[in-house]
């Protein structure tokens, strides 16, 4: 079984907002090939942007007005990527509430 993904805090609290059904969801979907595309996507994005931040970089563009230019798509290729981790980890909220149901079941009987 393959090491569940390292969420932060930001992250688990956002998956502990989710329903079950929602999660369940993402949990689908990650099992999916549009979930490969979808980070393929993502990939693809961050590598667009970082070849364009180096190349205007080089053309001595001015570092401010550079970074005010991309900061739209830096922070779509970061929301991106954080909904990536979201769905990677809906299956380990899944088993952790699963498993805090069983918990309170055993210690009530």
């Amino acid at each position: 079984m393959k090491k569940p993904i390292a969420l932060s805090g930001e992250e688990r609290m956002m998956l502990a907002k989710l329903n079950n059904e929602q999660l369940r969801i993402l949990a689908e979907f990650k099992d999916t090939k549009a979930f490969v595309t979808f980070a393929e996507l993502i990939s693809n994005m961050i590598d667009i942007d970082k070849n364009i931040f180096f190349a205007r970089n080089e053309a001595k563009t001015d570092p401010v007005a550079l970074a005010c230019e991309h900061a739209y798509v830096r922070g779509a290729a970061a929301r991106g990527v954080m909904i990536q981790r979201l769905i990677l980890g809906s299956q380990s909220e899944l088993k952790r509430r699963h498993d805090e149901i069983e918990k309170q079941k055993s210690e009530v009987n």
